[in-house]
């Protein structure tokens, strides 16, 4: 069986039911670059005092971990460029990673706008930070598609936690580039898991499964006021998130390319699960 990530450089699949390529990536990181402004600042940052309680310590944990420079990251991407002839994928990922420090950017802006500053120092995002520098590719993947998971459900909760209406029009945004997070990184995981037997890619699943729990266990102290105010307890966040996680393994799953089983345009993974309708836009 030949390994998809050998030489995909070269081709850009259209539709979402095949693997979509490093090059295809690029481009799209590339055009979300150039062509963002859907956030409306001038319309002004407001809280209430009791929004201002249950969410900015929260925004502030997230901001940090939305910025990052992706050394050890793109590291690990140069490393499987070469052994696998995929030259685009630290471009592709590149390009990413500038897309999850304007998430940064736009949160730091909100959080100025509403007399905040930013945080430097958190326990749970040096731990994975520290993880992720020990680990190789796949594993710093796995991490990091592990917290844009989280990330997907965070959002929405935040959203759903304000009336103000530049918080949730930037959640809004975020969420929209979560989804295609998600796709890049999962279907990463794909390539690099393509010639496994079906049991160890079983295992891999309950492996990130476990990971995606111990994840909620640890953020629910210092986050949990954001998901209740957002209408979420802790079981429906294991619920939602988990949800979430099968979403992305389809984009994994080498037989859902081979059946065919994928949409034909990029699924919404909110509407595969049940989040609030009024978080997507």
């Amino acid at each position: 069986m030949t390994d998809p990530s050998r030489g995909i450089q070269s081709t850009e699949p259209i539709v979402s039911n095949e693997m979509k390529s490093s090059l295809f990536w690029k481009k799209h990181f590339k055009r979300t670059r150039d062509g963002d402004s859907s956030i409306t600042w001038e319309i002004g940052a407001s809280l209430t005092d009791d929004e201002r309680k249950a969410i900015v310590a929260s925004v502030q944990e997230f901001q940090m971990g939305e910025r990052s420079e992706g050394k050890n990251l793109m590291r690990f991407a140069i490393q499987h460029a070469i052994s696998s002839g995929d030259t685009e994928y630290p471009k592709a990922l590149r390009y990413f990673i500038y897309e999850e420090n304007r998430h940064a950017s736009d949160l730091q802006r909100f959080l100025e706008a509403i007399g905040e500053k930013t945080i430097r120092k958190s326990w749970i995002n040096r731990i994975f930070s520290k993880t992720r520098r020990l680990a190789g590719l796949e594993l710093s993947i796995s991490i990091l598609v592990t917290a844009e998971v989280v990330a997907t459900v965070y959002y929405a909760a935040l959203a759903a936690a304000t009336d103000s209406i530049l918080l949730k029009s930037l959640c809004r945004k975020i969420l929209r580039d979560e989804d295609w997070h998600i796709q890049f990184q999962f279907q990463r995981l794909g390539l690099l898991r393509w010639n496994r037997s079906k049991v160890q890619n079983r295992f891999a699943k309950t492996l990130h499964g476990v990971l995606l729990f111990l994840t909620l266990i640890a953020i629910w102290p210092k986050h949990g006021r954001v998901f209740r105010r957002g209408g979420m307890g802790f079981r429906r966040l294991v619920s939602e998130t988990f949800c979430e996680l099968h979403v992305g393994f389809e984009w994994m799953d080498r037989n859902s390319y081979r059946k065919g089983s994928l949409h034909n345009s990029l699924p919404s993974t909110r509407d595969r699960c049940h989040l609030r309708p009024e978080t997507r836009g």
